[in-house]
């Protein structure tokens, strides 16, 4: 790091691949995210682990905190408490056949909540963290926390092919 900012790492993935216990999301073992966890913990020298798990916990990645003794913070609400602290439970909305992998968002809950999570991590004590959200999240979670004063380095890790079972064909983005 350059300057005297603390350093935050931020992950996004998708919530099957944080293996939380309690989630109503389906859960995919993928070791290649468990890998990718403790390699950005290592190569960051990360020393506080905080995740948009929802309260539906303990996660492949909190379980790791502990064992290598990482501080960490679930810094999302259950969607049934989010009321408690001003936040929307609803945050969107499938829409209906033939669209199955169209969803609509709404953008102010999703904002709301990513505040909510800046200010949670900005009271914490710590010099590197990683964050790790729902992917859709990275970007402008990442904006937040660079506006909240933090250095930031944002990862996505979506692994479409154990996702779904569609075959899928690689492809580059443009740069």
């Amino acid at each position: 790091m350059e300057d005297d900012r603390r350093l935050v790492v931020v992950l996004g993935t998708s919530h099957c691949v944080q293996m939380a216990e309690n989630s109503t999301y389906r859960t995919i073992d993928d070791p290649d995210y468990g890998r990718l966890v403790e390699r950005l913990i290592t190569v960051f020298e990360i020393d506080a682990l905080f995740e948009e798990a929802s309260e539906c916990g303990p996660t492949s990645a909190q379980k790791l905190s502990g064992r290598l003794e990482l501080k960490y913070h679930d810094v999302d609400p259950h969607p049934e408490k989010r009321h408690l602290y001003g936040l929307s439970g609803l945050t969107g909305e499938p829409l209906a056949e033939p669209f199955d992998f169209a969803h609509r968002m709404f953008p102010d809950a999703h904002f709301r909540r990513e505040d909510f999570w800046v200010d949670a991590i900005v009271r914490q004590s710590f010099q590197k963290a990683l964050v790790i959200c729902g992917f859709l999240h990275t970007l402008s979670l990442s904006g937040r926390l660079d506006s909240a004063g933090f250095e930031v380095d944002a990862y996505v890790y979506v692994p479409y092919d154990k996702l779904c079972d569609k075959v899928h064909s690689a492809c580059t983005m443009p740069a």
